[in-house]
């Protein structure tokens, strides 16, 4: 059994020192829960699609990253953070998974980037997971779990992938606000097949609060955080709303896959005709 951290944060684009005191804020709150792990949304240190996140960006290894790793060190708590990373003349919209002892055991670059909102950022180019006290863990972010990349969910699966979070930021127009639509399933959907096809839960934490520069200014990110146990079924939805800040807990029982390689064929098979 894993206890998880929800961390539904509220992130403020381009104020890297109030964000990681936030932070740091809800990473004791996470450990004054007893809790194993806490799941932070996508660049929480400067705001997702930020077009002048170069100017605060740091390297992996860098501040922005041992600080979480003072934090989970300090907290006795693993971290799955997403952050901006500059290597050289690159920026990464990258992920990142430290343990307790503040180690950093696994880092991943966002993959499916979405075009003309997040061209600031160089596409990722390798995927894994890291083995945990929980079991294997990977990482993926946000758009990484979209039906038509869910290429990069079922690698992850094929690996044995036990657990797999996804820092995110889901934002949503103004009028989709006032018309108080549903949102989610274009998430429910692709969390669900990867977590039937491998026995793999599947989290994705988003941030709140607006969008204030870029492509998407005037747009709110809205939480509505979701989990998909290891059967597929979803058991957690958070608050929705542009000032849905909050911290959940969701306690999960991790499995192992015993099918591998070629035996996988037809699980996938299967879960594609019922979803």
């Amino acid at each position: 059994m894993i206890r998880i951290a929800m961390a539904q944060i509220q992130v403020w684009p381009g104020e890297i020192e109030r964000n990681l005191r936030k932070i740091e804020e809800y990473i004791e709150k996470a450990s004054r829960e007893r809790c194993d792990l806490i799941l932070l949304p996508e660049c929480s240190d400067l705001g997702w699609a930020n077009p002048h996140a170069a100017e605060g960006a740091e390297p992996v290894p860098g501040r922005t990253s041992s600080l979480l790793c003072e934090l989970s060190r300090k907290y006795g708590i693993y971290t799955v953070c997403g952050i901006t990373e500059k290597d050289e003349d690159k920026l990464y919209n990258t992920a990142v998974l430290v343990d307790d002892q503040g180690e950093i055991l696994l880092k991943h670059r966002k993959i499916n980037l979405l075009t003309g909102i997040e061209d600031v950022y160089s596409v990722g180019n390798s995927l894994g997971v890291a083995d945990t006290k929980f079991g294997k863990i990977g990482l993926a972010i946000c758009a990484d779990n979209l039906e038509e990349s869910m290429v990069i969910g079922h690698t992850l699966g094929r690996m044995g992938c036990q657990l797999l979070l996804s820092p995110s930021s889901w934002a949503v127009t103004q009028d989709f606000l006032k018309e108080g639509r549903t949102y989610g399933e274009e998430w429910t959907s692709p969390y669900g097949m990867l977590s039937k096809t491998y026995k793999m839960a599947v989290v994705g934490v988003s941030n709140v609060g607006e969008i204030p520069f870029g492509v998407w200014k005037g747009r709110c990110c809205i939480g509505n955080s979701i989990a998909a146990d290891s059967e597929g079924k979803i058991v957690k939805v958070l608050p929705f709303g542009k000032r849905a800040e909050t911290l959940e807990i969701l306690e999960l029982k991790l499995k192992e896959n015993s099918l591998y390689g070629t035996a996988l064929a037809e699980a996938v098979h299967s879960c594609r005709k019922v979803l």
